[in-house]
């Protein structure tokens, strides 16, 4: 996945060794995400001034 992101998001195709040193910078990363951070946002309510959708 990191090879076909790396095509993808960045327009390049990553070496063997730039992909084995983001999996292994992926796979040292510890911890929990705060509850906060991923939770649902509260949107403030609509009005007269707020942006329509797009329809694209």
């Amino acid at each position: 996945m990191v090879k076909y992101m790396g095509k993808h998001q960045l327009g390049r195709d990553l070496s063997d060794k730039d992909i084995e040193g983001i999996v292994d910078f992926l796979g040292a990363l510890k911890g929990e995400i705060p509850m906060d951070y991923i939770k649902k946002p509260v949107l403030p309510k609509s009005g007269p001034n707020t942006p329509k959708a797009s329809k694209d």
